[in-house]
């Protein structure tokens, strides 16, 4: 089955609130407010942090909305990355903390788009993070576009991250700020580099 995954294009661009402030960063790295010489650098920690935080849980951190392209309904049992998994008895399982279901459209061999509509043609488990039929009803069966025919957008809204997580995150920045890992790893940097990540994987999402 192919399958396609990314951050839906919007305008503006989607630009999280990160988990972690620069404020938090300067408190960590002994760098009083008032310095704003590092700022640029700083600013640019926070994604990347939270970004393998964020590998490391198997979910997402901030709220995203994500695009989910899919070329058949039924097929072999397929998992991508850290999100979405389509099993063949139906079920399309988005990515933790999915809150809602913008847009869920098929397109037809003849170029027409079908919507479908929440309740009618489909459902959507909010507490498993699962699209299936109707009750007693079945994916639909029309001959589809050849490739990337299903189209999901879908909203990720996940809940505060604990302080343990924040903790981890803020460690991890302090670590690349003293050490510039990954590009230079100094010893202290190599012992010091996994117990960063297992800060982080503290509540991580399991995928079964």
């Amino acid at each position: 089955m192919s399958t396609i995954l990314k951050l839906t294009v919007t305008s503006p661009v989607q630009s999280p609130t990160e988990p972690v402030t620069l404020s938090e960063v300067r408190e960590a790295l002994g760098i009083p407010d008032a310095d704003t010489s590092r700022d640029t650098l700083l600013q640019a920690y926070l994604p990347a942090a939270r970004e393998v935080a964020e590998a490391c849980q198997q979910r997402d951190l901030v709220a995203k909305q994500w695009t989910l392209y899919l070329s058949h309904f039924h097929g072999e049992a397929r998992q991508w990355g850290i999100g979405f998994y389509c099993s063949p008895t139906g079920d399309i399982t988005l990515r933790d903390n999915t809150t809602s279901i913008e847009t869920f459209r098929y397109r037809k061999s003849d170029g027409d788009y079908v919507t479908m509509v929440a309740g009618t043609d489909y459902e959507f488990d909010a507490a498993l993070g699962i699209l299936t039929p109707t009750s007693n009803g079945t994916w639909p069966t029309a001959q589809l576009w050849p490739s990337s025919a299903i189209e999901i957008q879908f909203t990720v809204t996940p809940p505060a991250i604990s302080s343990r997580l924040k903790r981890g995150i803020l460690a991890l920045i302090s670590l690349w700020d003293a050490n510039q890992v990954p590009a230079e790893l100094g010893a202290s940097a190599v012992q010091n580099y996994p117990f960063m990540l297992s800060l982080l994987e503290i509540g991580r999402r399991e995928i079964v």
